[in-house]
């Protein structure tokens, strides 16, 4: 069965989406918040602060 394919290496480059936000969670900050896992309200309170930038997509990893 053949699937369909993107192939993102022959697409023109385009100026990224603004509105795609990626936030990255790492040791630095959560020595920073000295707990280990990082509280949600922490969490919650700084992804807030990007939801009112009228955020399209995003993306939070935490190492």
């Amino acid at each position: 069965m053949d699937v369909p394919r993107y192939d993102v290496t022959s697409a023109p480059p385009r100026k990224p989406d603004e509105r795609v936000v990626i936030v990255g969670i790492d040791e630095k900050d959560i020595e920073w918040v000295k707990q280990y896992p990082v509280p949600d309200e922490k969490i919650a309170n700084h992804l807030a602060l990007v939801r009112n930038k009228r955020v399209f997509l995003l993306l939070t990893i935490i190492y």
